[in-house]
C-alpha cells in the first residue's frame, strides 16, 4: 500500500513503464521519494522501484546508487541487494556481486531465484579461478 503517499502518484509511477515510459516512471518515483512522511520501508521501496526503472533505461550507475539508497533506508531489503548484485555481475565486479547476492539469499533463503543466481555466480567464480569466500563478504 502507499501509506502516506497519495495513491495517484503510485499508480502514475507504476503504470509508466508498462506504457513504455521509463523516464516517466523515474520521474514518478522521484516525486514519491521527495514527499515528507514516508516510512523508511516506503522510501526504500520507492528507491528500489526507481532503481529498476533506471536499470531498464541502461543507467546502471544511477540504478546502483538507488539500490544503495534503498539499503540505507532498509538494510535488510533482499531485493535491493539482489538487484544491485546483478548489476555488479553484469559489470564484471564479481566479488561485489557475490556479496550482495549472498546477502539477499541469506535474508530470503526461500526465494529460489536468489539461490539459483548464487549457484551460477559461484560456478562463474570457480571457472574464473576465483574462490567464493567461506562466509559472505559484507556488501558495500
Amino acid at each position: 500500500t502507499a501509506g502516506t503517499t497519495p495513491l495517484a502518484l503510485v499508480e502514475e509511477a507504476d503504470l509508466a513503464p508498462r506504457k513504455g515510459d521509463v523516464e516517466g516512471a523515474i520521474k514518478g518515483y522521484t516525486n514519491i521519494i521527495q514527499r515528507r512522511g514516508l516510512t523508511k520501508k516506503e522510501r526504500a521501496t520507492s528507491y528500489l522501484l526507481r532503481g529498476e526503472a533506471k536499470r531498464d533505461a541502461g543507467r546502471l550507475e544511477e540504478a546502483i546508487l538507488d539500490f544503495t539508497r534503498a539499503l540505507r533506508q532498509w538494510p535488510g531489503y533482499p531485493q535491493a541487494h539482489f538487484f544491485r548484485g546483478r548489476i555488479y555481475e553484469r559489470q564484471g565486479k564479481i566479488m561485489e556481486a557475490y556479496a550482495d547476492i549472498a546477502r539477499a539469499s541469506e535474508l530470503d533463503p526461500a526465494r529460489e531465484s536468489y539461490q539459483t543466481a548464487l549457484t551460477v555466480l559461484r560456478k562463474r567464480m570457480a571457472d574464473g579461478g576465483l574462490e567464493a569466500p567461506s562466509t559472505a563478504p559484507k556488501p558495500i
